[in-house]
């Protein structure tokens, strides 16, 4: 190891590592020729975890932008949904089934914010199944958003167990009289679904979606998950 006093640099080149102190130094060091996986129960749990959320945020990322409100506005919804959903997460995925495009869908987190959480559930009128919400007036301003996400397979035929045969969709509808009112989505297939609750604070517009609530504004956004529906016959 050797202590320089230069510029300071930060990564890899030719073989050395260069790393900047928090005293103002730089250390290099080598490159360890071999890097070392550790197996240990629960490390491996984590990696398959990890791997399982990076293949399903794939497909839904597109849909919870601006649903992630709390923490640093400058971190990727990307990190956002990782963050929220680790620790919780259930959902574990095999390097086996991690090539062949597999995962496992659960009630992930889809927004987290500081907007009182919605309450909904799971609805059937006959042979359909809705997705149905009770809107309190006293919750909501004139202009907030409902979302509506759907995690569904492309094909009737097609497993919802892998990524690469889902889509996702979104559906923002401005409130602006929610007298009390109920709010359903259409007829419902077997798939994962979500309502979130949005409201556009002053402030920031250009990169809100990507960013989040801080003093300046942004976008609020209530906490919510996915709700699974895998039997429509249950």
């Amino acid at each position: 190891m050797a202590i320089l006093t230069q510029k300071l640099r930060s990564g890899h080149r030719g073989g050395l590592i260069y790393q900047p102190l928090p005293d103002g130094r730089q250390m290099v060091r080598r490159m360890p020729s071999h890097f070392t996986t550790s197996y240990h129960p629960v490390l491996v749990e984590s990696r398959e975890k990890f791997k399982n959320l990076a293949m399903v945020h794939r497909v839904l990322g597109e849909c919870i932008h601006g649903c992630f409100t709390i923490g640093n506005r400058k971190s990727s919804i990307y990190n956002r949904f990782l963050k929220c959903n680790l620790a919780s997460s259930k959902g574990r995925i095999t390097a086996e089934l991690y090539s062949e495009g597999k995962s496992a869908i659960e009630n992930y987190m889809v927004s987290e914010g500081d907007l009182t959480p919605l309450v909904y559930s799971v609805e059937k009128e006959g042979n359909e199944t809705f997705l149905s919400l009770k809107l309190d007036c006293r919750q909501w301003h004139k202009g907030d958003v409902l979302r509506f996400i759907a995690l569904e397979p492309r094909e009737a035929s097609d497993s919802f167990d892998s990524p690469l045969l889902l889509k996702a969709r979104f559906k923002d509808t401005v409130i602006d009289s929610p007298a009390s009112q109920f709010a359903c989505t259409e007829v419902l297939n077997r798939g994962a679904y979500a309502f979130v609750h949005l409201r556009k604070v002053e402030g920031i517009d250009k990169d809100a979606l990507n960013g989040g609530l801080d003093t300046k504004g942004g976008y609020r956004a209530s906490s919510q998950r996915l709700v699974v529906v895998d039997d429509l016959n249950s």
